[in-house]
């Protein structure tokens, strides 16, 4: 089983590392707390753990259903565009004057988390592959592949929001909300990306 364990928890944490709206998100919510990506990475693993329980008692094509896919690629874009505009509109004020994002960090992980279609894709294919493995040490097996799938998000998400909450008031109001203004970017270029791919698939 440690192999498996080993192979699920690199895995992850590479895609932890892969640059998206979960780490836009988390670093834009960071301004206000330190907090920001555990708990991303906590709303992250409330959208997940059902995905994992429906692969692991034989749902995954399910996920690799072309209409799922486009339905959470075109809702999960407008989502991160609508938020990538309200973060545009705080750029001058999101780190100064109480205003942020009008949603929590938790919603934010759980959100960025459901309605991304790439995260359908991941667990349709390598997702599946590694659950497919562990089954044979039943839920004990199944228990221990979340944690070594989740593990990284908190790791990676929690490390990003301490360090950048902590030293973001080194840098000038300008840097600031340049950093703002491209987060705000970041979200709604996924969100563009995510919708043209959707619209795509169905044409």
């Amino acid at each position: 089983m440690l192999p498996i364990l080993i192979s699920a928890f690199s895995i992850s944490l590479a895609a932890a590392l892969t640059p998206g709206p979960v780490i836009a998100v988390t670093l834009a919510k960071s301004y206000r707390s330190s907090w920001a990506g555990f708990q991303v990475a906590l709303g992250g693993l409330v959208a997940e753990v059902p995905v994992i329980l429906l692969i692991y008692f034989g749902f995954a094509r399910f996920l690799q259903s072309e209409l799922i896919q486009v339905i959470l690629g075109i809702s999960g874009g407008l989502m991160l565009l609508l938020l990538g505009i309200m973060l545009f509109r705080r750029r001058f004020t999101a780190f100064g004057h109480g205003k942020d994002l009008p949603v929590n960090a938790f919603k934010l992980g759980f959100v960025t988390s459901l309605v991304n279609p790439g995260m359908v894709i991941w667990w349709a294919t390598v997702g599946a592959l590694l659950i497919s493995q562990i089954t044979a040490y039943g839920i004990y097996g199944l228990l221990w592949l979340i944690i070594a799938i989740e593990l990284p998000n908190f790791l990676w998400y929690s490390t990003a929001s301490i360090l950048f909450h902590r030293y973001n008031h080194l840098w000038s109001s300008q840097m600031q909300s340049i950093l703002i203004i491209v987060f705000s970017f970041v979200l709604t270029g996924f969100g563009a990306w995510f919708i043209y791919n959707a619209v795509t698939t169905v044409m």
